[in-house]
């Protein structure tokens, strides 16, 4: 099962497209829990940006967003979860309705923690490449239904929302079709930061620097001609078409020469690229070159490339995760564009399971050594308090009662 599951991981997900015999094993297992969890899987990626990494991070997900802090009656009533019903759960742009959300507060705790951790036991057995959602990539050649565009599935995807109450009121088209929102002015600052108006750009910081030359790197392939042209409308529209004309000849994505996840960062000589770029102040590249240097040989090093995602987990799920594997899996499945404004992109995959595994190594050592001085100094301090009982004791004995003589 597990080499049928790898080899269909390109094209289907757990929401669409996977074989019979899978969804067959997943309904078996789960019944009515299935569709309630890849339901909550999807809303996880429209609030958060990104698939649930693990089971853990879903439920807190659950717990944040859904979990009553005091049920009502209406809430303590039990439905069976065959009776449940979810449609939006195979709808990867569409909100929560109002039922579906009045359906998960009536979840219990153990049993959706017992749940989600069949969920991804089960789907690491038989299908452990294939991922829940359908791809973010794959969207323009998905089949949305209820007569949404590709366009507007794009724009719902891409916000990332922390705010459950801005899905409270969501506006009704004339046929009383729920209408996706678009992007807020934070979910495409953090996504797709563009540069300020001419006249009165704001610096950017040697991380943001490092993410946006990266960026126009890898998109353009190097091509400094390209991305001098096209640079500017790449940075305020998030993206350029997938193929582009260059020299009077349509460049196909065959011809790409780098590859994300496979190539280093090295490869692409971005001092190099940096230097040769025109235009640079209308993208607001213009920096000393010192500082251009230290800042991209900072970025390839990936010194700091582990810290960050180690912090956008505990940000994200508010515990610290010391699982390597969790981590990477979570790291693998950002779109570009958060790995960007994360300043996390371009680190080819071996490398980045490797700096994961050295800092987390690194973080429990530290926190071993914290717990045993901690253990050495209470140990001490009872030593000490228990010694001056004693002392106190032999110096009474020693020093008898006075009294008068008979």
């Amino acid at each position: 099962m597990g080499g049928a599951g790898r080899q269909h991981a390109s094209q289907a997900s757990l929401q669409a497209g996977l074989p019979e015999e899978y969804l067959r094993a997943f309904r078996l297992e789960l019944g009515g829990w299935f569709p309630a969890l890849t339901w909550l899987i999807k809303e996880f990626r429209l609030q958060i940006g990104y698939e649930t990494p693990d089971e853990e991070a879903g439920i807190r997900f659950w717990m944040d967003r859904f979990e009553p802090r005091k049920r009502t009656s209406m809430d303590l009533v039990p439905i069976d979860p065959e009776h449940w019903s979810w449609p939006t759960a195979n709808e990867p742009a569409l909100p929560a309705t109002k039922e579906e959300v009045q359906m998960a507060r009536r979840w219990v705790l153990e049993e959706a923690e017992r749940r989600m951790l069949q969920f991804f036991e089960l789907k690491r057995k038989i299908c452990p490449q294939t991922p829940i959602l359908v791809p973010l990539q794959q969207l323009k050649k998905y089949d949305t239904p209820r007569g949404y565009s590709s366009e507007q599935v794009r724009a719902r995807l891409k916000e990332a929302s922390s705010k459950q109450g801005s899905s409270a009121t969501r506006p009704q088209s004339a046929g009383g079709r729920v209408k996706p929102r678009v992007l807020s002015r934070e979910a495409k600052d953090r996504l797709f930061p563009s540069p300020p108006a001419s006249g009165g750009q704001v610096a950017l910081t040697d991380e943001q620097f490092a993410s946006r030359i990266i960026d126009l790197a890898i998109e353009f392939q190097q091509d400094v001609l390209r991305a001098t042209r096209l640079g500017p409308q790449f940075l305020a529209q998030g993206g350029v078409a997938a193929t582009a004309e260059k020299d009077g000849r349509i460049v196909s994505p065959k011809q790409v020469a780098w590859r994300e996840g496979l190539s280093r960062l090295e490869d692409l000589n971005l001092l190099h690229f940096w230097l040769q770029l025109g235009d640079k102040e209308s993208m607001n590249l213009v920096v000393p070159a010192d500082r251009a240097e230290r800042a991209l040989e900072e970025r390839v090093s990936g010194r700091h490339f582990a810290d960050k995602v180690l912090k956008m987990f505990s940000s994200r799920f508010r515990y610290e995760c010391l699982d390597a594997d969790v981590l990477y899996r979570l790291w693998q499945s950002m779109p570009k564009a958060t790995r960007s404004a994360q300043h996390i992109r371009g680190m080819p995959d071996l490398m980045a399971i490797e700096l994961l595994r050295e800092a987390t190594r690194k973080r429990v050592e530290q926190k071993e050594l914290q717990k045993a001085k901690r253990n050495k100094k209470g140990k001490g301090k009872g030593q000490k308090a228990a010694g001056k009982g004693t002392g106190a004791v032999r110096e009474g004995s020693r020093k008898a009662a006075w009294r008068p003589a008979a």
